[in-house]
């Protein structure tokens, strides 16, 4: 079932617990960069979350700023930080449709703006880092593909530049974004493959099972600035294991 949580803060230094008490809450959190600012939702009557809001330790709840309100009920509501620490991202999915809103991170009092308006029949995921925006998109594209665009620009679909395009044979269903390369996941024939590109666009790698049907998918990632993507490994005669794979070296360790 949905469940409803208290957020209680403890001073890491000291480890005494402060008397900020947040009560009612979805389990998401994600601070600004002024490690004072904590957003978080709430939730509606019957436990959907539907609101962010912004608290800043030292004050009470009842000074709390509602950033953003979705209306839509047909869009489910989540938070996170992205991974490069400059946004707070609000995603919003529905069936058929997707929106992104990002609260700059660096700015305390800021509010929410989409990286692309929703539009109907369109579902698209995002990676940042730094100005810097990548874009997996099932615009004319029902098996997705992947784009690039300054994120000054985001909200205009004519300036995203298309790098992989939409393939009839095989989806693209998961993205990370790394500061020198950017990790995807595929599906071939049944068998789901791990490509890892450069962004320099020198290089464009598989990593390659040693069995003909397999799945290897993206896990964990937190950190955009690794040279390491983990993944999972396993198939019909393999039990799951979590690897680390450094593309520089082609190095791939079970963990």
């Amino acid at each position: 079932g949905r469940e409803m949580h208290d957020l209680h803060f403890r001073d890491l230094r000291t480890g005494e617990m402060l008397s900020d008490h947040l009560s009612g809450l979805a389990s998401q959190v994600a601070w600004a960069n002024d490690n004072r600012s904590v957003y978080y939702l709430r939730l509606d009557a019957v436990l959907r979350p539907v609101q962010v809001w912004r608290h800043v330790l030292g004050t009470t709840a009842y000074a709390d700023v509602l950033v953003y309100e979705e209306m839509d009920i047909t869009f489910d509501m989540s938070l996170e930080k992205s991974r490069d620490g400059n946004f707070v991202l609000i995603q919003l999915v529905s069936t058929l449709s997707t929106e992104t809103r990002l609260i700059d991170a660096n700015d305390a009092a800021g509010s929410s703006r989409p990286f692309l308006p929703r539009e109907a029949n369109h579902r698209y995921f995002v990676e940042l880092d730094g100005t810097e925006a990548w874009v997996l998109s099932d615009r004319d594209a029902p098996n997705y593909r992947l784009l690039q665009v300054d994120l000054a620009h985001s909200a205009d679909r004519a300036r995203w530049q298309e790098v992989l395009p939409h393939r009839p044979d095989v989806p693209l269903y998961g993205m990370l974004l790394f500061r020198d390369f950017v990790a995807l996941n595929e599906v071939h024939g049944g068998t789901v493959k791990l490509r890892v590109l450069g962004r320099d666009g020198k290089s464009d790698y598989y990593i390659e099972g040693s069995e003909s049907v397999y799945s290897a998918t993206l896990t964990e990632n937190p950190e955009l600035v690794s040279d390491t993507v983990r993944y999972e490994y396993t198939s019909l005669a393999t039990p799951r294991a979590v690897h680390d794979f450094r593309p520089r070296t082609n190095e791939d360790q079970v963990l």
